[in-house]
C-alpha cells in the first residue's frame, strides 16, 4: 500500500474509532507511522485529508449499498435510500416520481450530502451536530420534492 492510501486508511480509522470531533493529524500520523510533513505533502492540510477521508468513506458506503437488499415497497426503499443512496428506478416505473430518475437521484444525493456536511462542519463551525429532527426534515423535504403530489400519501 502506498503512503497516500496508508494515510487515508489511518484517517478513516480515526474517524471510525474516535469520531470527527476527535480527528487530528497527530492521531493519523501516529497510526500511519509518518511525520506531519508527509501528510501535508499528500493532502495539503488537515482539511484536505478530512475531505479525502470523507470522500473515500462515501465511496465505500455507496459500494456497499449497491449490493444491499432493498425494501419491496419503492417509497419505503426511497426513505431508506436517503440514508443508503438507493436507486429510484422502481418508483419511476410506477409513475410515482415527479422529475426524471437522474434529477431525483441528484436531489436525494444532494440532500444526504448536505445533511452529512452539517456533521462534518459542526466542529469547524463550533456548533453541535444536527439533531435527528433536523436530519429527518431534510430527508422528508427531499422526498416530498421528488414524489408526485398524489403519491405522497401512499405507503409512507
Amino acid at each position: 500500500m502506498n503512503t497516500h492510501d496508508t494515510l487515508l486508511n489511518a484517517a478513516l480509522q480515526v474517524l471510525e474509532e474516535e469520531g470527527e470531533a476527535q480527528f487530528s493529524t497527530r492521531s493519523v500520523c501516529a497510526i500511519a507511522k509518518v511525520t506531519a510533513p508527509t501528510l501535508y505533502h499528500h493532502f495539503g492540510s488537515a482539511d484536505g485529508l478530512l475531505s479525502a477521508a470523507i470522500t473515500e468513506a462515501f465511496a465505500q458506503f455507496l459500494e456497499s449499498k449497491r449490493t444491499a437488499t432493498q425494501s419491496s415497497d419503492p417509497v419505503m426503499a426511497l426513505r431508506e435510500g436517503w440514508d443508503d443512496y438507493v436507486r429510484f428506478a422502481a418508483i419511476a416505473a410506477e409513475g410515482r416520481l415527479r422529475p426524471t430518475v437522474e434529477v431525483a437521484a441528484d436531489l436525494m444525493w444532494a440532500s444526504a450530502n448536505a445533511a452529512s456536511l452539517l456533521y462534518v462542519t459542526a466542529r469547524l463551525r463550533k456548533v453541535v451536530p444536527p439533531t435527528s429532527e433536523v436530519l429527518e426534515q431534510i430527508r422528508e423535504g427531499a422526498i416530498r420534492s421528488i414524489l408526485n403530489p398524489e403519491q405522497k400519501g401512499r405507503t409512507q
